[in-house]
């Protein structure tokens, strides 16, 4: 189990999606308004904030499909599991807990 140093809530989105409330490509647009909206407080490399940036862009571009949404919430999940800097005998940080169930 991690430590995460953030938390992003898609669970409202999610829910809309789930009951077929909103399609696919209006799902990524509000992941990618969450996204955006996001603070983070600590100080994040230029990397990560990039990598951050190219996936708001396909969220807001490319979620045409069930299949290129998934694959960029795979990348979403994978820039949430990036390691923070964690002090000597405690639990590993990780940069962002990923919420998308209720």
């Amino acid at each position: 189990m991690a430590n995460w140093e953030y938390h992003i809530d898609l669970k409202a989105v999610w829910k809309e999606y789930e009951d077929e409330k909103i399609n696919v490509e209006t799902a990524g647009k509000k992941v990618a308004e969450v996204l955006k909206n996001f603070k983070m407080t600590a100080e994040i490399n230029n990397y990560l904030l990039d990598t951050l940036s190219e996936i708001i862009c396909n969220f807001d571009n490319c979620c045409d499909d069930e299949e290129e949404f998934n694959d960029i919430m795979q990348d979403l999940y994978d820039w949430g599991d990036t390691d923070m800097p964690t002090p000597p005998g405690k639990m590993q940080r990780k940069l962002a807990w990923i919420a998308t169930q209720i």
